[in-house]
Formats: structure tokens, C-alpha cells, sequence
């Protein structure tokens, strides 16, 4: 399954430090969490503070996909995604002034008064539930990039029925993992060369596997929301579509929606120059003309 050994240039290199700079700011490093791991991590520490013992207590273990924590945990420049992803944002804490009023009607409900952890854990649920469905989308499209499956729109390509894997290519956010879970040692990846340093299977199989991760971790999310949900009155019947317009605006989830369209886009054009590139080296170019 080899690919083209040109040197394509990478004229976005610029733009992408740019994002990368703006990342930092969400709290986005990689844009990657290992859910299994972390759900595990999380549980542990509940059942730690609650002095139970986790192989005691197997009852609990299906609640080990904990959506959230309050406690204020320390998390490494590598860990920056679970923060993002666990860590309750400020806008839907205790202490958000803006939270409780949207909610007093229902919090202060005369005869259905709804308890807050409840409301918040539907909230930061929905929440979620709207990372990972960005999570889907851009490993989705790293997955297809890194295949040959994006669809060329331009009708002038004359490439269309070539095989795109002379130009596709494995997104630097999927290197830059492996090459520290193999720092880690928690994932063994077999070097080949300089040119193309990790196996073209190991690439397809970790974004496989990661997008049934994510699957999982979704479903998981759902699970719990619908099982809050069942137990929470809503005499007007507006409750979910008032958390979920809450969750969407107040919060942060716009500036990272655009922060994965954006590199949604770049890997569009990162793909579509990578083949006008090698569409024009078919042409057997002069040094000069290169």
C-alpha cells in the first residue's frame, strides 16, 4: 500500500501554527482523549474518595463512564483535551450566576422543584454529547484523508479515477500521538524510515479503533442523559430544548466548533493542493519549472 514519494510542499504550514497557537487558549491539544482510560482514571478516584475499594465493588463499574468531575484535578500539557472534555466549565457550575437564573422557574418549581445536580449533569451531558459529535467529524475526515476517500469537487482534476493514495496523507495529529503512545510504551509502533516513519497500517487501525471509541463513549453519554432524564419532571415540556440552547450558546462550544471546522477545511485543502501538486509532477516537469 505504498504511497507517492514526492515531496509535497506544505504551503498551510503558516496557517496551522496559527491554529495551534488558538487552540491553546480551549484548552485543545490534540483534540484526542482516551475515554476508556480516562472514564477508568475518573471512577477510581470517586471510589478512592468514597474509601471503596474497586475490585469490591463491580455494581458500580457501569457508571465508570463518569460524564464529568467537579474536583479540581491537575491535568499535564498532554492532558489539555481531558480537561476540555471532563472538567465542569464555569458556565455551568454552582457558582454560574447566569445558570441558576436561566433555570429558576424549574430549580424553584412549587410543586416540581428540579434538584441542580440534575440539571447540571443533563447540561454538561449535552455538552458532550456536542464534543464528541465534533470529535466524529474530524477523525472521520483524518480517517478519509489518510485512505484516498475524500471526494476531489473540482471538475477540472483529471485525477478522479486515480488512486488517492498517491497523495493522501495521515494529519500531524495523528503522528504526533502515536509517536507519544510509543513514548508511553502504551502502544507499540513499528518505525519504517525517515520518509514514512509509521506503517500505513498502523495509522488506519488506531483511527479505527478510535472512532469506535468514540461511538462507544457517545452512546454511553446518551445512555446516562436518558436515564437522568426519565427521573426529572417537566410539567411545560420545554426542559430539553432549554438545556440544550443553554449548553449551546452560553459556553464555549462555538469557538470550538469553528476550531474543527477549521480543520475540517485544512485538511480539504491540505488534500485537494497535495493532488493538484501531483497532478502537475505527471506532466514530468523541468527543475526549472518546478
Amino acid at each position: 500500500m505504498a504511497t507517492s514519494r514526492l515531496n509535497f510542499d506544505d504551503i498551510f504550514q503558516s496557517f496551522q501554527n496559527e491554529l495551534e497557537l488558538e487552540a491553546q487558549e480551549w484548552h485543545i491539544k490534540h483534540f484526542y482523549v482516551n475515554f476508556q482510560e480516562q472514564d477508568k482514571k475518573i471512577h477510581r478516584e470517586q471510589l478512592n474518595e468514597l474509601n471503596i475499594n474497586p475490585e469490591q465493588h463491580q455494581q458500580h463499574q457501569h457508571s465508570s463512564h463518569v460524564a464529568a468531575t467537579t474536583k479540581s484535578r491537575k491535568y499535564s500539557d498532554e492532558d489539555q483535551d481531558c480537561q476540555l472534555f471532563y472538567e465542569i466549565p464555569d458556565y455551568l457550575s454552582i457558582a454560574s450566576l447566569e445558570f441558576q437564573t436561566t433555570f429558576f422557574s424549574e430549580l424553584h418549581h412549587r410543586y416540581y422543584p428540579m434538584d441542580f445536580k440534575d440539571l447540571q449533569q443533563l447540561a454538561v451531558l449535552i455538552r458532550q454529547l456536542s464534543i464528541l459529535h465534533l470529535y466524529e467529524q474530524l477523525w472521520t475526515r483524518i480517517l478519509q484523508a489518510g485512505t484516498g476517500q475524500l471526494k476531489l469537487r473540482d471538475q477540472f482534476f483529471t485525477v478522479q479515477s486515480v488512486d488517492h493514495r498517491h497523495f493522501s496523507f495521515w494529519s500531524k495529529i495523528v503522528t504526533s500521538i502515536l509517536l507519544i503512545s510509543e513514548k508511553k510504551k502504551s502502544i507499540h509502533v513499528p518505525l519504517l524510515d525517515q520518509t514514512h516513519p509509521i506503517a500505513e497500517d498502523i495509522y488506519i487501525n488506531f483511527v479505527k479503533n478510535y472512532l469506535d471509541q468514540i461511538k462507544m463513549k457517545r452512546q454511553l453519554c446518551r445512555f446516562e442523559f436518558d436515564t437522568i432524564r426519565k427521573n426529572v419532571s417537566d410539567p411545560i415540556g420545554t426542559l430539553d430544548d432549554k438545556i440544550e440552547n443553554y449548553a449551546q450558546k452560553e459556553g464555549d462550544l462555538v469557538a470550538i466548533e469553528l476550531y474543527v471546522q477549521t480543520n475540517l477545511f485544512l485538511i480539504d485543502y491540505y488534500y485537494f493542493d497535495r493532488a493538484y501538486q501531483w497532478e502537475y509532477f505527471q506532466l514530468n516537469p523541468t527543475n526549472l519549472q518546478v
